[in-house]
């Protein structure tokens, strides 16, 4: 019998240095008898399977599973769809040429992972002055995800020291971006003035007129493009922050009489737009 044991033990190793083994048995009864004593196996539905690769190892007995693997955590974290363990990684972006007043957006985080859960933390000059906890809605789970600022309450222009920390829910608080010379320029106030002028067919000339003022102040050398009847003017302003351009009467005379002509002043974004009926 023992012979018999240590032949049946020399068939199972041989099988095992085989990458992969699969056997399946269904014995029902079977007795081996050496004169002596009487052994009763019975074995129902019995399986083994290994995989090469060793991250896990399956064995069922009789129904029963048991399951080991070396990246348990990844696998809880992927029924869970969320990244146990690792730290969520953000792509953050931020204006660089900002002025004081807009309100388009100054901040913003794209694609925030499933796993960041906490807090958005913004300080200028190390004082803390926006706080944001990350929502539902800011992650990837729709077509707008992530999380924008649009207002950093400063108001004078000048050059600061930005930091953007995330501060997770169970963790420490970690520096996702710094801005150690971020300038704010102050806005441009400009104010454009264009003359109201009556248009007649019997005019030789007509004149368009028009006055520029940044931050309040008389603006010199500036160009003005003008648009009289869809046809485009262009000139530079005085030192009185003055400009004047010349319609033709040739132009004047292709006018109909009881129409309505449309005339503009631009400076950059800034236009002045007006119209009149032109009269005989």
């Amino acid at each position: 019998m023992k012979l018999r044991y240590l032949m049946i033990i020399s068939i199972m190793m041989v099988i095992f240095s085989i990458g992969v083994i699969s056997a399946s048995e269904n014995i029902d009864n079977i007795s081996m008898n050496d004169g002596n004593d009487l052994i009763e196996i019975t074995q129902k539905e019995s399986e083994l399977s290994m995989s090469d690769d060793h991250n896990s190892i399956e064995k069922s007995f009789g129904g029963d599973e048991l399951l080991e693997t070396s990246n348990r955590d990844e696998l809880e974290a992927s029924k869970n769809n969320d990244l146990l363990g690792k730290a969520p990684t953000f792509s953050p972006r931020i204006d660089d040429s900002p002025k004081l007043g807009n309100k388009y957006p100054i901040l913003w985080v794209e694609d925030i992972p499933k796993n960041a859960k906490g807090v958005f933390q913004v300080s200028v000059n190390s004082k803390v002055v926006n706080t944001h906890t990350i929502t539902d809605s800011d992650r990837q789970e729709t077509m707008n995800e992530g999380w924008t600022l649009s207002d950093l309450k400063i108001t004078k222009a000048g050059t600061y020291s930005l930091v953007l920390k995330f501060i997770p829910k169970n963790g420490k608080s970690k520096v996702i971006a710094k801005y150690p010379s971020w300038t704010v320029k102050k806005s441009k106030s400009i104010k454009l003035t264009l003359n109201k002028v009556n248009v007649k067919k019997s005019l030789k000339k007509l004149t368009l007129k028009s006055t520029l003022k940044i931050n309040g102040k008389l603006a010199k050398n500036k160009k003005i493009k003008f648009k009289f009847n869809n046809k485009v003017f262009k000139a530079k302003t005085n030192k009185n922050g003055v400009v004047k351009v010349i319609i033709k009467k040739a132009i004047i005379d292709k006018l109909e009489v009881g129409k309505k002509v449309k005339y503009q002043a631009s400076y950059g974004k800034k236009t002045v737009k007006k119209s009149v009926i032109v009269k005989q």
